[in-house]
């Protein structure tokens, strides 16, 4: 699938065409470069299934949240969570698959960011590594932290 990003800069449109895949963005549109680069980070996919928490406005409208996954060898983004234009319901399970990142071995942390207007709750997130991996690594927020555009980002380690 191919798209089109519009990106307003200086009062003026400029149109740039991406093709949409499974892998990390860096776009780099400083000293006059118009360019998006693609770069794949690995071979490793990673599942996240996210609980939202069932308390009052623990949901989300608009989170624009991503998952730093540190391990024993290094770190790895994913891209945003994002399945439906339904997503962060109140005691939703919701599942999102991230292929093409970097393998950090045995997974350690993670740390939730966000950079949308609303805050988010959840119960807790369980990473695993491959699908065929039956190793999950269950990160859950006991102490209650919210993922907020303004607030600390939320770091888990087991």
């Amino acid at each position: 699938k191919s798209g089109a990003l519009l990106i307003q800069s200086f009062g003026e449109e400029e149109h740039i065409d991406i093709v949409f895949t499974r892998v990390a963005p860096q776009l780099n549109l400083s000293e006059g470069h118009r360019t998006q680069k693609w770069c794949k980070q690995g071979n490793t996919e990673y599942i996240l299934t996210a609980t939202t928490s069932g308390s009052r406005n623990a949901d989300s409208d608009s989170i624009w949240a991503n998952v730093e996954i540190r391990g024993k060898k290094g770190s790895t983004h994913t891209g945003i969570l994002h399945s439906s234009s339904d997503n962060f319901r109140k005691g939703a399970v919701e599942t999102f698959t991230f292929k093409g990142m970097k393998d950090v071995s045995t997974i350690e942390c993670i740390v939730v960011k966000a950079r949308g207007s609303d805050g988010w709750l959840f119960s807790s997130i369980v990473v695993r590594k491959n699908e065929e991996d039956t190793r999950d690594r269950t990160f859950y927020n006991d102490r209650r932290m919210w993922s907020k555009l303004g607030y600390p980002d939320v770091e888990i380690c087991l």
